[in-house]
């Protein structure tokens, strides 16, 4: 199943990340590294559909760390994957008392 989710936050850049851990994880796990992100635990592809990976442990070559969009006034949506911004060009706007 191919998904893709939002989520609310104050301070977000395109720096931050996520990962999804194993309900038996905690965050503060491997010095707030937690490895139980693998795919031997959560099943969990990244890339997919077009270069499904596997997600590996924190030392692997996909650690499963999911990239941060954030909407502005000049990006409000994004292509698979998180690329190809599309431009928000508003021409004109009508303030209403």
């Amino acid at each position: 199943v191919n998904f893709r989710f939002s989520y609310v936050g104050y301070g977000l850049s395109t720096y931050d990340t996520v990962r999804i851990i194993d309900f038996s994880g905690k965050c503060s796990d491997d010095n707030f590294n937690p490895d139980r992100a693998a795919y031997d635990f959560t099943f969990i592809k990244v890339g997919c559909p077009l270069n499904c990976n596997k997600v590996t442990r924190t030392s692997g070559s996909t650690p499963g760390d999911l990239t941060t969009r954030v909407r502005t006034n000049a990006c409000s949506t994004f292509s698979r994957n998180n690329g190809d911004c599309v431009r928000n060009d508003i021409e004109k706007a009508n303030v209403i008392p």
